[in-house]
């Protein structure tokens, strides 16, 4: 009898026992790389990560079954020492769930198929120890990541908690970080010294698409820095928040984000900077959160909306100072800026400033250097201000440098472009030769033409800055015609109709400047459109005529 029949009349149990050898001298193998490891444990290679890789083999999805890792010393999961490293998906979801609270130094992607998902679940708090604690194909970033969706992050209601002592860390987002459920945080827990503590940036979607989605009716999410509490500080120490070109924050369903730094402290700055797209649903709240914890001192918080990024409100964006657990205030400046665009969506979209216990005296500017517009036929947004929860009878003050423009844009070809803007409760500005209000006249009618009302709010204009009249659905003006373009509570100063007025579109009359009129009132400033009479145009007519016999005759 051959080797071949020898082998094929072998009993198929006895192939389990060369490979149940071959595990128990695997197992000693790394047992005896273990001691070998342990013996250099003073050495500078132990504190070197070990790479663990996720290769599923357990048949299950969690993270502590053991089999379903690949590494050295031992096939275990990551523990406190480790980088979880997870590997390419190349096709649907793969989904790890991180069932128990742990800790470890790093977090690896190695996603690079565009079209399948590397998602993990949080069952439990998971804590990345490392200063480069979120990396994508390499500890120093690798390649970028082509879309957000290609990995996964849902809280479930559990923290992602990134700790180190570094004393500038920087923290980069890749992926989506879901806030589905509520008590879901993303923060620094960035350790406090007793006379200076760290400072910290998050980079979101700076190099790599990333998203931050709260989504869910109560839901409240946080995103940013919590220090422990105690008599420490951590002062002169900022918080900044970059949200890059390549980032998307999305609060829906009814949902709140915090961008929160949490913890004591006597003089800091919190900076949220968005380059990326914000978007804020109806019935949901994007706020930008400061406590002091027992600190005393000043906050200088600055928001900006950059240029290239976009902030689409429909719900509330709130701006909130606190010092819990003192009675004594903890003032500071407050600016909120856009140099980009924000779109006002709706009318249930506010715009609110909230101190709790203390902090009243904070000076807060509100600018438009980009364009603040409408989306719709009917927009409003409302400033309130509130002390504790008592809304203030106060009025915020809004400098516009850029281009405020009623509706969903300009020169559209219906009505779809044209609508009222309304701010509750603002003094607006235009100030300098970049300020400008634009205005769609698409008709004589209410509803064919842009208008900007400020409810409960003076209007201040600056005759070196611009108004801009679009065309649009087809009319052209010629007809003539008035227009109530501003609605006010009192006004001052006027546009330079003779040098700052542009026409786009238009036809005859209507494209002359000359031609326009502005009456201001006491409480609304009504454009005019003047055609001249026939009897005119009659006398010009003949006064022509007469002309040309002489001319002739010369």
């Amino acid at each position: 009898m051959n080797r071949d029949s020898l082998m094929s009349c072998k009993p198929a149990i006895t192939l389990s026992r060369p490979i149940f050898k071959e595990k128990n001298m695997h197992r000693t193998a790394q047992s005896f790389t273990a001691l070998a490891i342990a013996s250099l444990a003073l050495s500078p290679l132990a504190v070197n990560a070990a790479t663990i890789t996720w290769d599923g083999g357990g048949g299950d999805d969690l993270w502590s079954t053991d089999t379903n890792w690949t590494g050295v010393p031992d096939d275990t999961a990551p523990t406190t020492t480790d980088v979880a490293a997870f590997n390419d998906v190349g096709s649907g979801t793969q989904t790890t769930t991180s069932d128990t609270v742990r800790t470890i130094q790093a977090l690896r992607i190695n996603q690079t198929t565009t079209t399948a998902v590397n998602r993990i679940e949080l069952g439990a708090n998971l804590t990345l120890s490392n200063n480069n604690a979120l990396q994508y194909n390499s500890t120093t970033g690798g390649g970028t990541l082509a879309n957000a969706a290609m990995f996964v992050l849902d809280l479930n209601g559990n923290d992602l908690i990134l700790s180190s002592t570094t004393a500038a860390g920087v923290q980069t987002f890749f992926g989506t970080y879901r806030f589905d459920t509520t008590g879901s945080d993303i923060y620094s827990n960035w350790a406090i010294g007793t006379s200076g503590g760290n400072s910290l940036t998050f980079n979101v979607g700076t190099t790599s698409p990333s998203q931050l989605l709260a989504t869910g009716a109560n839901v409240v999410g946080r995103f940013g820095q919590i220090a422990a509490t105690g008599g420490a500080t951590n002062n002169n120490r900022p918080f900044t928040v970059n949200f890059g070109a390549n980032s998307t924050v999305d609060v829906e369903n009814g949902a709140e984000l915090q961008i929160a730094r949490i913890g004591r402290h006597d003089t800091h700055t919190y900076t949220v900077n968005n380059a990326g797209a914000i978007n804020v649903a109806a019935n949901s709240k994007l706020t930008f959160l400061v406590d002091s914890g027992t600190g005393s001192g000043t906050t200088t918080m600055n928001i900006t909306n950059q240029v290239g990024g976009t902030l689409t409100q429909v719900g509330d964006i709130d701006i909130t100072r606190l010092r819990s657990g003192a009675s004594s205030s903890h003032g500071g400046a407050i600016s909120f800026s856009n140099a980009g665009t924000w779109i006002i969506s709706g009318t249930g979209a506010d715009l609110s400033l909230r101190f709790i216990t203390n902090g009243s005296s904070a000076t807060t500017t509100f600018t438009n250097s980009g364009t603040l517009r409408g989306a719709t036929a009917n927009d409003q947004l409302n400033f309130n201000r509130y002390h504790g929860v008592n809304l203030q009878a106060t009025l915020a003050t809004l400098t516009n440098t850029g281009v405020i423009s009623p509706g969903a844009g300009q020169n559209g070809d219906d009505l779809d472009s044209v609508g009222t803007l309304t701010l509750q409760d603002f003094d607006v500005t235009f100030s300098g030769v970049n300020a400008a209000l634009r205005i769609d006249l698409g008709g004589t009618a209410n509803g064919e033409f842009d208008v900007l009302t400020l409810t409960n709010g003076a209007l201040t204009l600056d005759a070196d800055s611009n108004l801009e009249l679009y065309y649009v659905n087809g009319f052209d003006g010629s007809v003539g015609g008035s227009w109530t373009i501003l609605n006010y509570t009192s006004v001052n100063g006027a546009f330079d109709l003779v040098n700052n007025l542009t026409i786009t579109g238009g036809a005859g009359v209507a494209t002359d400047s000359a031609n326009y009129s502005i009456n201001y009132g006491a409480n609304s400033a009504v454009l005019t459109l003047v055609v001249p009479e026939p009897a005119s145009l009659a006398l010009l007519a003949v006064g022509g005529l007469l002309i040309l016999p002489r001319r002739s005759r010369a």
